[in-house]
């Protein structure tokens, strides 16, 4: 069956191009910590002295022995190397004491701590040197075509610190063909000045590359004025925001400053994950112009961890979906790539299982096949953007399991098709 191609509505595409070229451990490829260290070990060996070493997927949640690497680890691994670790959440990284030492000289000033711990420092982060221009490259083509193997025809790159070199890096990509999706792209609101200044405000196309929100990243600590003070200041100059919102005090704080301000005409703001959200919440959020961005796939990668840790209660909170769409809230939904998969199928089923096949999580949040697809429509379809599937994924939950993507196709012109194997 033909149906619009899939529109994976929040994911971090540098980030998951330089996933492809980092050394991966993680779980099952590394499940212990002696694998994690033993890969990063291997690397090492090859590498030339002083060169970074970039590891990338380490999950104590998801490992066999529950055990987490720390700089004293990566030091005994590669004494020679800095090396960076990302957690596989994207908001954690450990560096080994080479690596501290690097990034104090190229960040004077800067504070890192001595356990080599780093939380949501994607600005410090940026001093580490970056891959070589045709190995980012091939891993971006990379990717493009798992995507478009996949059945994804558009992406919206959801990163927080994008500014105009990243907009023409990836306006790079996408004119050179390496990046085939329609690709529309967050900026920081540090940027907006920086873009204005270039002629580029909300909505232009650059590159191929449209130019969308301001990306908020909101945490417990956010002053709820500074954070209406921000969105006011975004909304006078034509910016809708995008605010980043896991947890329940992050929620009450976005949804008090979008109670506050309005969006620009035309536009809606945007609130990214909604981990967690209160029944209240919810009720709040039906009252605004606001589209909910969601992570269903968390619950299939993350399963184990959610019916461990969280109650039945907190559960039933959880990347909630049927309870938004009751309320009449416009919800989409994307894979947060490179923490999950850019797999849209994958993830709508774990929409409608509420989890990961073994364990369900609130079977009240659960919704159809057909509800689940549309989580990753686009915003309107677009001509020539389709995909070809060996069954029709809407019709029950075990149509959505067996159906594959058999041909994909752009603006018209087919990117992927399945190998007669993959066709069976």
């Amino acid at each position: 069956m033909v149906r619009p191609g899939f529109h994976d509505h929040h994911v971090h595409l540098l980030a998951a191009a330089a996933r492809r070229a980092s050394v991966d451990v993680s779980a099952p490829v590394a499940a212990t910590l002696p694998e994690v260290l033993g890969r990063i070990a291997a690397a090492a060996r090859v590498a030339p002295a002083g060169a970074w070493i970039r590891a990338w997927g380490h999950d104590e949640a998801l490992a066999a022995d529950g055990l987490a690497p720390t700089a004293a680890d990566l030091d005994r691994a590669a004494p020679a190397h800095p090396v960076v670790l990302h957690h596989r959440t994207g908001h954690l990284t450990v560096v080994n004491a080479s690596a501290r030492r690097a990034l104090r000289e190229r960040a004077p000033g800067a504070e890192i701590p001595a356990d080599g711990v780093l939380i949501d420092a994607h600005r410090l982060l940026g001093h580490v040197p970056r891959l070589a221009p045709e190995a980012l490259d091939a891993a971006a083509q990379a990717l493009s075509e798992d995507m478009a193997a996949a059945g994804v025809t558009a992406v919206t790159d959801a990163t927080s610190t994008n500014g105009r070199d990243e907009l023409l890096r990836l306006a790079a990509l996408v004119s050179a063909g390496r990046v085939r999706q329609r690709v529309g792209m967050f900026v920081s609101c540090l940027a907006i000045d920086e873009l204005r200044a270039e002629g580029w405000r909300y909505g232009v196309v650059v590159g191929g590359v449209q130019v969308l929100h301001v990306k908020l990243v909101l945490t417990e600590a956010s002053d709820p004025a500074q954070v209406r003070a921000t969105v006011a200041a975004c909304a006078r100059r034509g910016w809708p925001v995008a605010m980043h919102a896991m947890d329940l005090v992050e929620v009450d704080t976005a949804l008090d400053a979008l109670e506050a301000v309005a969006p620009p005409p035309g536009t809606r703001h945007r609130i990214e994950h909604l981990s967690l959200s209160l029944d209240d919440q919810v009720r709040r959020l039906a009252r605004l112009p606001v589209t909910v961005v969601t992570n269903p796939g968390f619950l299939g990668s993350r399963g184990a961890k959610y019916a461990q840790e969280l109650s039945p209660d907190e559960q039933g909170w959880l990347y909630r979906v049927r309870s938004l769409l009751d309320a009449g809230i416009r919800v989409r939904a994307g894979s947060d790539a490179p923490v999950t998969d850019p797999d849209p199928l994958a993830a709508a089923r774990c929409a409608v299982l509420r989890g990961d096949g073994e364990r369900v999580l609130a079977a009240g949040e659960a919704v159809d096949a057909r509800s689940a697809l549309r989580l990753f429509a686009g915003a309107s379809p677009r001509r020539g953007d389709t995909v070809v599937l060996s069954e029709d994924p809407a019709r029950d939950a075990g149509a959505l399991a067996r159906a594959r993507v058999l041909r994909t196709s752009i603006r018209g012109e087919q990117v992927f098709a399945a190998s007669p194997h993959e066709r069976q």
